[in-house]
């Protein structure tokens, strides 16, 4: 297709733009044909670079509403071909309907999310008798009430004469209102109106209109697996010309990449940026990301929206579901709402405050990592994170709680009395058996690690070096009690450790 899409308001925009050249090719020379359609303010299009590779363009002027074409011819050392400049002109200069990729639209609309953009191609057929030359080519979104939604004009307007027929194939920019209602049942109707002369010719393609994808404002916490690639997200309310994605340990700033706007959704603008985990740790401790964003003309005013990144093991990723399978059997589907929901990054607040809660149990303090925990270990962290998470869980609910009663119907949703039974019969077997367990764990040196133990299997019973209190360590020398030869009782004695 060899063309490349831009978007500008009424200033200027200046941009650049690769042609697909053969190994070796060179280009020798650049001619601009005339833009299309013509208008009184037409807009200008001027090459800086000369016949290098990008191409820096300059665009001027134009009206809005109105999308141009620039045919370039490019002549090479091997060839002479065309490719076209579009250029939509909005009211809008952030919009996001900028693509310099050829290949990125297809033809034939047929589908499209609201606020969208789409590359059409209308062809209409015409006897040789007739001459459709000097003719321009509008399209409208209508629904089936007639009501028009969206419009515009076609950039290109080209003939092809094969002696059976006049070809009119016009090339457009469909632009879709992010606020049109969606068409599952009822498809909008794309409408071409060709007008030559005095007469008129209507063309209609059947469209579907997909709705904005809903995401909730701001920065999301994430859940990523060690070695997998971050993806993370936020949402705002409007679109910005800068945005900035920064990485936090424990305060320090370790890394920050530019992220630029991506799709559009229901209230807002979606930015997403990938972090490498390669070079992170699996930790029940999350990373910090900060989003940073603001526009050129206030630079000084730069907004902020933080979240967390946790960077876990497979083993942590069990733990997850673990978890959700003891608080969140239910899967809250009778009476549930969004913030009743136990997602994993939710789940890992509790994995943490887990974590320090068997850490310090009882006052007898240990420093697992939970990184990879096994055996007791692992149920009596889960049972400390469970604990924490019903605990929140029992404060929601009791906010929910409420009662309804009429003439012929009562109506009583209240679960607080069940989680507040099953918070108090974890409680009790931490308190029974989880201070015991501390203390041998002590006792037998195995006070830290990724929570696997000291053999790394999960046995938990064995003395972990004569560091334990449980192990006794003689030395044996000839002036010991148990040392060699007659020593004080006249006897050989080796066998203690």
């Amino acid at each position: 297709m060899n063309l490349y899409v831009f978007t500008k308001d009424a200033g200027d925009i200046q941009n650049q733009l690769t042609p697909v050249l053969n190994a070796g090719e060179t280009v020798t020379g650049i001619t601009i044909d005339p833009v299309t359609p013509a208008d009184t303010n037409a807009p200008t299009l001027t090459i800086s670079s000369g016949v290098a590779v990008p191409i820096m363009f300059k665009v001027t002027g134009g009206s809005t509403g109105i999308t141009y074409g620039f045919p370039l011819k490019i002549q090479t050392d091997q060839r002479l071909f065309v490719i076209t400049v579009a250029v939509n002109v909005l009211s809008d200069a952030l919009a996001p309907y900028t693509n310099a990729d050829p290949d990125s639209y297809q033809d034939l609309v047929g589908s499209i999310q609201a606020g969208k953009t789409a590359m059409a191609k209308m062809i209409m057929t015409f006897p040789p008798s007739f001459d459709p030359s000097g003719g321009y080519v509008v399209w409208d979104i209508l629904d089936a009430t007639g009501t028009i939604y969206a419009s515009g004009n076609a950039f290109d307007y080209k003939i092809v004469a094969s002696g059976i027929a006049n070809t009119v194939i016009a090339r457009s920019l469909i632009n879709v209102p992010s606020n049109i209602p969606p068409s599952p049942d009822n498809p909008y109707q794309l409408r071409y109106t060709v007008t030559i002369g005095q007469q008129i010719f209507p063309y209609y393609e059947s469209l579907q209109v997909d709705g904005l994808v809903a995401m909730q404002l701001g920065a999301q916490d994430q859940v990523e697996l060690l070695n997998d690639p971050a993806t993370m997200s936020l949402v705002t309310a409007s679109l910005y010309q800068n945005y900035v994605l920064e990485l936090y340990a424990d305060g320090t700033l370790i890394a920050s990449m530019a992220a630029q706007p991506g799709e559009q959704v229901v209230g807002g603008y979606y930015v997403a940026g990938t972090i490498d985990t390669s070079q992170l740790v699996a930790s029940t401790e999350p990373y910090q990301v900060i989003w940073k964003f603001w526009n050129n003309a206030t630079a000084n005013q730069v907004f902020r929206e933080g979240c967390a990144l946790w960077i876990v093991t497979s083993s942590m990723v069990q733990a997850i579901e673990d978890v959700k399978s003891k608080v969140n059997k239910a899967r809250q589907t009778l009476y549930g709402t969004p913030d009743s929901q136990f997602p994993s990054t939710e789940i890992m607040k509790w994995l943490r405050r887990g974590k320090d809660a068997f850490n310090g149990w009882g006052g007898q303090f240990t420093s697992f990592t939970m990184t990879n925990a096994k055996g007791v270990v692992r149920e009596y962290w889960l049972l400390c994170a469970e604990k924490s998470a019903l605990e929140a869980q029992y404060m929601l609910e009791g906010e929910k709680a409420f009662n309804f009663s009429g003439a012929a119907i009562s109506l009583d949703v209240d679960r607080t009395s069940y989680l507040d039974n099953l918070a108090s019969k974890i409680q009790s077997d931490l308190d029974t058996n989880l201070t015991n367990i501390k203390k041998n764990l002590i006792i037998k040196n195995q006070i830290s690690g990724d929570g696997s133990s000291a053999t790394g299997d999960g046995n938990f019973s064995a003395l972990n070096g004569l560091g334990a209190i449980g192990s006794v360590g003689v030395t044996i020398t000839p002036v010991s009690l148990y040392g060699s030869g007659l020593g004080v009782y006249g006897w050989n004695y080796a066998g203690i450790l």
